[in-house]
């Protein structure tokens, strides 16, 4: 038993530091996570729409081509939007599994063995 109460108390305090910071990225994680979803399903709204507005094209309305091209525009940026959040999501995985290695290497044996 060779800790002293400062040593015990230095201890959890570390591993409550590690799993306040890890909780954070997983949230962060979390959230970038849903807001893909949600971008997914308005990019899904607007191929219906595309597809619509394409259809009312060849059944010979007229007028159909700037709202296509908006349209197309729309289904761009929602595209460049999910991919910019879906490289953040893989970075903050690389960052998380980093962080995990490194509080890994920091702990000396003496923590790592239970008495």
């Amino acid at each position: 038993m060779g800790q002293t109460w400062k040593e015990f108390c230095a201890g959890i305090n570390k591993v409550a530091n590690k799993a306040a910071v890890k909780i954070e990225e997983l949230s962060d994680s979390a959230s970038l996570y849903v807001k893909v979803k949600s971008l997914e399903v308005k990019l899904c709204e607007a191929y219906e729409k595309l597809g619509r507005l394409y259809y009312a094209q060849l059944d010979g309305e007229v007028g159909k081509a700037d709202d296509i091209d908006e349209c197309v525009k729309t289904i761009d940026r929602l595209k460049n939007e999910i991919h910019e959040m879906n490289v953040q999501i893989e970075q903050n995985k690389k960052k998380g599994n980093e962080n995990a290695e490194d509080a890994s290497a920091e702990e000396s044996p003496e923590e790592n063995t239970q008495v």
